[in-house]
């Protein structure tokens, strides 16, 4: 893309796609906020926030520009930390599936305001009409360890291969389109 005259950066967690390894190349800025490993993780001590702060101070910062931008982020990821649904639902500790469930949920609430906080500020921007906007996950979680085991990585059941991949492009997209294969 930097060929085609796009200015390219990158804004992750670190982890899996630290620079490290390499996934820097192609990109003229790279930037990483570290997160703690999975096994050090506590709940507050996540990169949603620095990944996509600094990443919206980018785009105002570059917004005249032809760009493509790289977010990446650990939210949701075990420790799971919202507790929105558990208040909201009532759901008991003693329910270890269900608890657990909910907080996992409660994550990715979270991290659908951040996006959304993001839209907005593409919108405000006036760069929305002209952006396209792709938003996937690497994987899903299994979140019932009495079956197959806690989390991901360890097999390949639907929990944790079935995984949203949608467009969001107003002008480029057309709206409510759903494509029921696997892709």
């Amino acid at each position: 893309m930097r060929e085609q005259g796009y200015l390219t950066a990158a804004f992750t967690g670190s982890g899996a796609i630290s620079a490290k390894f390499g996934l820097y190349t192609g990109f003229d800025f790279y930037n990483e906020t570290t997160s703690l490993e999975p096994d050090e993780a506590v709940c507050g001590a996540g990169d949603v926030d620095g990944v996509f702060g600094k990443a919206s101070k980018w785009i105002g910062d570059n917004r005249d520009r032809t760009f493509f931008l790289f977010l990446h982020t650990y939210e949701p990821h075990y420790p799971y930390c919202d507790e929105f649904f558990l208040r909201q639902e009532g759901i008991s500790a003693a329910d270890a599936i269900a608890h657990r469930t909910a907080r996992y949920d409660g994550d990715i609430r979270r991290a659908d305001a951040f996006v959304g906080r993001f839209i907005e500020r593409l919108n405000s921007l006036d760069l929305l009409d002209r952006t396209l906007v792709v938003l996937t996950s690497d994987h899903g979680e299994d979140l019932d360890p009495p079956k197959r085991g806690l989390r991901h990585g360890h097999n390949l059941y639907d929990e944790l291969l079935l995984v949203p991949l949608i467009f969001y492009g107003p002008g480029i997209i057309p709206p409510g389109r759903e494509i029921g294969e696997q892709v």
